[in-house]
């Protein structure tokens, strides 16, 4: 019945075409890959299919869609990919609420890196709002397309010994929903249940032994806001351990500034609550080579004109919105 209503597509493609008439059987012949492919049903009145049903290699899709605008389903041709390993049961999104959207063309695994640099496996594990979820490792994104709900995608990025910045992005800013990333065989973003980012720091190879901690020096009281309490001191870094030397750091703040902080290589170097229209110095102890630097805003809306200054070079002057923005340096 109504079938005038109904139409579908695979991996975003419309297959059906013109009006459709009651109690028939179409067969159409679309040209598909092996491997995964993303099957939506759709009802233009928002009632289900009244019994319709779309059959690929002998399984039947939509008996099940009885109310709504919209099903989705995945199939295979060819064998299907092992399952992915045991995670708390997803909970599907409701039709009502969001389409279902299409699974992203995944480009085949790198074969070759440059010298220097190796393939390493990474594993996204989705749930719920996979649509929202992205993330990138030393500022390079990784994922592409939209994701769909509980999915495993597998990349293969070319990477260096030594240690990388990983940050998870949710444009809805309410955290992955159970989703999370696995690096050699560590999970990360399994407590990313609020907010619109997290991040990480992993390696590759053994790691390096931990930097002492750093504090600013005194800054004089807020000239916008009524004073707040000034951040904790202690002297600054007078030695550091083979291999590092310590680089000077400025903050420069404008207005807002108790909402701001930065970390390097995922080492906060901010403390206490900052004030406005000031400058701080810091003397971390780093390595050379590349290094990443996270600027997080509590609210949300930027820095408000603030930035770092790292070897003559500005960073944030263009953060004006958001939560996060980051940035790779070398030392």
């Amino acid at each position: 019945m109504w079938a005038d209503e109904i139409s579908f597509k695979i991996d975003g493609v419309t297959i059906t075409s013109g009006t459709l008439a009651n109690s028939q059987t179409y067969t159409y012949s679309p040209c598909l890959a092996p491997g995964s492919h993303f099957l939506l049903l759709l009802d233009s009145f928002g009632d289900g299919w009244h019994g319709g049903y779309v059959r690929i290699n002998n399984v039947n899709y939509g008996t099940t869609f009885t109310s709504g605008a919209s099903m989705s389903a995945i199939f295979y041709i060819g064998p299907a990919p092992p399952p992915a390993p045991a995670v708390s049961p997803p909970v599907a999104s409701p039709p009502s609420l969001r389409p279902p959207l299409p699974l992203p063309s995944l480009s085949p695994p790198v074969t070759s890196c440059p010298a220097a640099r190796s393939s390493v496996p990474v594993q996204l594990f989705t749930q719920m709002w996979a649509d929202e979820i992205s993330f990138k490792i030393d500022g390079v994104t990784i994922t592409s397309g939209t994701l769909a709900n509980s999915q495993t995608y597998t990349y293969s990025p070319c990477l260096a010994p030594g240690s990388h910045f990983l940050l998870l992005l949710d444009s809805f800013g309410d955290g992955w929903h159970g989703g999370y990333v696995r690096i050699n065989n560590v999970n990360y973003g399994t407590t990313f249940t609020s907010g619109a980012s997290m991040s990480a720091i992993f390696y590759i190879g053994p790691a390096p032994p931990p930097a002492p901690a750093v504090s600013p020096p005194v800054a004089s009281p807020p000239s916008l806001r009524p004073p707040l309490p000034l951040p904790s001191l202690s002297p600054p870094v007078t030695s550091c351990p083979a291999a590092r030397s310590s680089v000077p750091v400025q903050l420069f703040t404008q207005m807002w500034a108790d909402e701001i902080s930065f970390k390097i290589d995922g080492v906060t170097i901010t403390s206490g609550t900052l004030a406005n229209s000031q400058t701080y110095t810091y003397s971390p102890c780093l390595a050379p080579g590349s290094h990443f630097l996270l600027l997080l805003d509590s609210f949300g809306d930027g820095w408000h004109g603030g930035y770092v200054r790292i070897n003559n070079v500005n960073y944030g002057t263009t953060f004006t919105s958001g939560a996060s923005m980051t940035f790779t340096f070398n030392v």
